[in-house]
């Protein structure tokens, strides 16, 4: 038995967890994976950004503005307009003076709404007068397939006429709309009155 654990402790099976990185080396790796996606972004290479922004949050360091900047265009060229959004939002929190993100976030307000859309998942969006702006096209393309896939959408929309397996909605710029057609959850089981 000794010999056993002499073994495992000579390979190192018996050694301590290393210790969690400190503040410092998160920052490091906080602006290494910023830096990863900007190179990433030169060379549009938008799911690679995607994969370095979320690795860059999950150290929980604060990011500079420019980062969440790049992270936005990722989120704009898959059409999830509901990220790019909130992804200004947070440039913004980073640099109160970041006249680009203001800006953005004002042109988004100006031509798309907001919706919170839930249906059951495979559910069909339609959308009647269908865009030709190749950004708002991604957005329509992006809402109907993450309906599709999951029964739920929240993000940024063009405005105009749309329906849910053929309910009809009308989105509006510059509003948020709220629909819930997903069916109302089973009535809970009767309880039976206890013998005595």
């Amino acid at each position: 038995m000794l010999a056993l654990l002499a073994i495992l402790a000579g390979t190192g099976a018996l050694a301590a967890e290393p210790p969690p990185p400190t503040e410092s080396e998160l920052k490091a790796e906080a602006y290494r994976l910023s830096g990863e996606m900007h190179r990433a972004a030169q060379k549009n290479a938008w799911e690679r950004v995607e994969r370095y922004y979320n690795d860059a949050l999950a150290t929980g360091m604060p990011l500079g503005a420019d980062a969440h900047m790049t992270a936005a265009e990722a989120a704009k060229t898959r059409g999830d307009l509901g990220r790019m959004y909130a992804r200004l939002v947070s440039a913004l929190r980073a640099d109160p003076a970041n006249s680009d993100a203001s800006q953005r976030l004002a042109g988004l307000d100006a031509i798309y709404g907001r919706v919170q859309l839930k249906a059951v998942k495979g559910a069909t969006l339609e959308d009647y007068e269908h865009p030709f702006d190749p950004n708002q096209i991604r957005a329509v393309d992006y809402a109907i397939a993450t309906m599709r896939d999951t029964g739920e959408f929240v993000g940024l929309l063009p405005p105009g006429p749309y329906s849910i397996d053929g309910d009809p909605f009308e989105v509006v710029a510059g509003q948020v709309l709220v629909l819930d057609l997903s069916p109302p959850p089973p009535p809970p089981p009767e309880k039976k009155p206890k013998k005595r």
